[in-house]
């Protein structure tokens, strides 16, 4: 590929996961799609993925399955919350 291309550039995922009301880890994964890798970051400190995903099993939140439902009930009321509650 040609240097400066979109294939060249690095992108990211990010998330913030509340702790506390006032304490938040945030996990960054930069994807890099030239030499099919990943980092992974840590309240942006790089780390292993093993260690993030002790983080994230630490915190008891399941990512086995990405895919979620939401009852079309929910819709209304998941639409009205805040993105702590989100």
């Amino acid at each position: 590929m040609k240097s400066g291309t979109p294939d060249d550039q690095p992108s990211f995922v990010e998330v913030d996961l509340y702790e506390t009301a006032d304490k938040y880890i945030t996990i960054r994964r930069v994807l890099h799609g030239h030499s099919n890798s990943s980092v992974w970051y840590l309240n942006g400190v790089q780390k292993k993925m093993s260690d993030v995903k002790a983080v994230v099993r630490a915190l008891a939140i399941d990512v086995d399955n990405l895919c979620s439902f939401m009852p079309q009930d929910r819709v209304g009321a998941f639409s009205q919350y805040n993105g702590k509650e989100i």
